[in-house]
């Protein structure tokens, strides 16, 4: 049985993640104080900590540093729950090895046992060196605006050793088409300036002769009739919430 140690001073929320986590089979401990949480780590021994940044005594960034200093804790994945979403917070959480997160307005507990589940199912899991392979040399563009996705990815990308074109708003992708030979686009639909259907339109109408392979990567409630993206020229349609990026990368191998 997985174990899932929550760190919560909300305790109305907590008991709310503590029962879904039963409810669900994993054995869980709620801790509502940044000390007393130090303490139930190294005892507990959890497969996945879901933490709160502010709590009490201890605060969550605190812990995390804690956690990065101890070898035999630092590789426990770590789900922040919070209050805020802000780039900055956002950013100095994935520094100190924050594997998700979360947005306490936005809370589903739902959502928070697939980012659970996802989790376990990644933990001890790399990109295989034929999948490094498949990708030295290639030039990937990847169009993402979505911060928290785009720090994950760039950290991915740059253990491979290929010319990896990030943009984040989908005015950026014209002069980089027209100035770089790309081997794949990965494409998000919603973005600032063209959005990606806007952006396929261009490439099927301008760029025939310098054909490459095209994932959408998109969510589910933005997807449209599967057709529109295939007469576009889309080779393949990814679900974001339904995939790790290790299985992204896998899928991202099979066009390159």
């Amino acid at each position: 049985m997985k174990k899932i140690l929550v760190i919560e001073d909300d305790k109305f929320l907590g008991d709310i993640l503590i029962k879904n986590l039963i409810l669900n089979g994993y054995e869980t401990k709620l801790v509502v104080d940044g000390n007393v949480a130090i303490k139930y780590i190294n005892a507990f021994k959890p497969d996945i900590i879901i933490l709160d940044l502010l709590v009490p005594n201890l605060n969550g960034y605190e812990i995390l540093e804690n956690l990065q200093v101890h070898k035999n804790l630092k590789n426990i994945p770590v789900i922040i729950l919070s209050n805020s979403g802000q780039p900055l917070e956002i950013s100095r959480a994935l520094s100190l090895g924050v594997k998700d997160y979360l947005v306490k307005a936005h809370f589903d507990p739902s959502e928070v046992l697939e980012k659970i589940k996802k989790q376990i199912n990644l933990k001890g899991t790399n990109i295989n060196e034929d999948i490094k392979d498949i990708f030295k040399d290639k030039t990937i563009m990847w169009i993402e605006d979505d911060q928290f996705l785009n720090d994950i990815i760039n950290k991915k990308m740059s253990t491979l050793e290929c010319n990896f074109i990030h943009l984040y708003s989908g005015d950026q992708i014209l002069e980089k088409l027209n100035n770089n030979k790309i081997d794949i686009l990965i494409l998000d639909i919603l973005l600032p300036g063209l959005n990606g259907i806007e952006i396929l339109k261009i490439i099927k109408n301008e760029y025939k002769k310098e054909k490459f392979p095209i994932i959408v990567m998109s969510n589910m409630n933005q997807v449209y009739d599967m057709k529109i993206y295939k007469d576009l020229g889309v080779d393949d349609f990814i679900i974001k919430s339904q995939f790790s990026l290790d299985d992204i990368l896998k899928r991202i191998s099979n066009f390159i």
